[in-house]
């Protein structure tokens, strides 16, 4: 009777587990992706802001929160023609005086659009890239550094590639977004047009916990 009890508890455990892991939610934000003002050159990467702050021109939907940790699974560019061949996407967490780092990982897969024309969206996908929002729009640990690069492992600067991107001219604060230059710097005031979207790490729910004290109490009264 009571191995009846335990299995149901842990049959329970699994369910709000399953659930949990199920109910995990996934934010998008979209810039003016397709409808890009100009051309930005010589760009090495973009910096993106995945900031909880609402009411941005960068409004994430639904919106971020600080208090949880997300996975991101892609960021969208719009390229225009003449992306270096087998590009991946370095993801860091920092970028200061022209160097980078907190590598965390590539995109899983290049891109080439060296021979293509007009106009490209491109999409980089990531496996295992996790950020935590904060509150301070266009700055702060929650910005994420996506960088150009040939090869999958970490680097110290921006690779002298060539890289066009669409762009808008509005500004960081609002746009969540910055272009990075191939001479090194951050332009403020040139901001990629890009989608991006992220899915809440699950965590274990409040009915899963309540399940495992349930059993660690009915294996305590069974010795």
């Amino acid at each position: 009777m009571k191995l009846k009890k335990i299995t149901s508890v842990v049959l329970a455990l699994g369910i709000a587990a399953a659930s949990s892991a199920s109910a995990a939610t996934v934010s998008t934000v979209s810039v003016e992706l397709g409808a890009g003002t100009g051309n930005y050159d010589s760009t090495g990467g973009v910096a993106i802001d995945f900031d909880s702050t609402t009411g941005l021109t960068a409004d994430w939907s639904p919106d971020l929160l600080t208090t949880t940790t997300y996975s991101i699974n892609s960021l969208t560019l719009e390229e225009s023609g003449d992306l270096d061949s087998n590009a991946y996407l370095g993801v860091y967490t920092s970028f200061v005086g022209g160097v980078l780092s907190g590598f965390q990982g590539v995109s899983d897969q290049t891109q080439n659009e060296a021979t293509a024309t007009g106009i490209n969206l491109l999409t980089w996908t990531f496996t295992g890239i996790t950020v935590t929002p904060e509150a301070n729009a266009g700055s702060g640990g929650d910005v994420r550094y996506f960088v150009f690069q040939e090869g999958t492992s970490a680097i110290t600067g921006i690779e002298n590639q060539t890289h066009t991107l669409r762009r808008v001219a509005t500004n960081y604060n609002t746009t969540l977004s910055a272009m990075l230059k191939t001479s090194g710097t951050v332009t403020e005031t040139r901001n990629p047009t890009y989608s991006a979207v992220v899915t809440a790490v699950p965590e274990p729910s409040s009915a899963a916990l309540l399940g495992l004290g349930g059993v660690t109490l009915l294996l305590r009264r069974r010795k």
